[in-house]
């Protein structure tokens, strides 16, 4: 959503809101008329919007509730279209795994150790995390990893099935020998930089002709929507 068309959007709320009319019916009526790809978009900020009235008791909580709804449904219409070959990634990652896992500034390292959190998080979310708030549990085939955000206190599980063991390695790796409070500290905090940075060897995984070089999110969507995903919120 644009600075202008939030603007009109608010302006309009806070018109219905004076007049005591249905927020719901405006909101509802605005996320029809948007493709799914444009409401993508924008429904990080409705839901903040939607936060905001509610908080300032400008709807009810039945309202809240409904409009959280509305937009769920929305968002669950179409899943993205996966163009990025997850497998094939793993499989060529893992065969020169022994020659780099000891390279703690390898930005493919770095990358695989994203992935359990690239799963649940924005590339931004996860600079911010420290070591020490990030919990592992080992299982016979599988392995738990447990995030809580010490700020809001919200606890974050994902299992990986596969290729485990290698991130573990390089979790432990990260843990003993860099000394840094947050894990992803030798990863540049800027998405485009990285995105550049990774770009050459990223690339020969594209299944599709684009014109949307955002690998990582790319990979996040194919993380998340492709039935060869590793990985599984608990």
């Amino acid at each position: 959503m644009s600075k202008s068309q939030a603007e009109n959007f608010e302006n309009n709320l806070l018109k219905l809101i004076n007049n005591q009319n249905n927020i719901y019916d405006l909101i509802s009526e605005y996320m029809n008329e948007k493709s799914y790809g444009t409401f993508r978009i924008f429904s990080k900020r409705l839901k903040e919007l939607n936060k905001r009235l509610f908080n300032e008791k400008s709807i009810s909580e039945e309202e809240y509730k409904k409009i959280n709804n509305a937009i769920k449904d929305k968002t669950k219409t179409r899943n993205p279209e996966v163009i990025f070959n997850i497998e094939s990634f793993y499989k060529k990652y893992i065969q020169f795994f022994e020659i780099n896992k000891n390279d703690d500034k390898n930005l493919l390292n770095i990358l695989f150790l994203m992935l359990p959190f690239l799963f649940i998080k924005t590339f931004k979310e996860i600079q911010t995390l420290r070591i020490e708030d990030i919990e592992i549990h080992e299982f016979n085939k599988c392995m738990v990893i447990k995030h809580t955000n010490p700020l809001s206190n919200d606890m974050k599980t994902v299992k990986i099935e596969k290729f485990y063991k290698e991130w573990f390695y390089l979790f432990n790796f990260m843990k003993i020998n860099t000394k840094e409070e947050y894990l992803f500290a030798n990863a540049s905090s800027n998405y485009t930089i990285f995105n550049q940075k990774l770009e050459p060897y990223l690339s020969s995984f594209i299944t599709k002709e684009t014109t949307n070089t955002k690998y990582i999110t790319l990979i996040k969507n194919a993380l998340k929507y492709s039935n060869k995903s590793i990985f599984e919120l608990l």
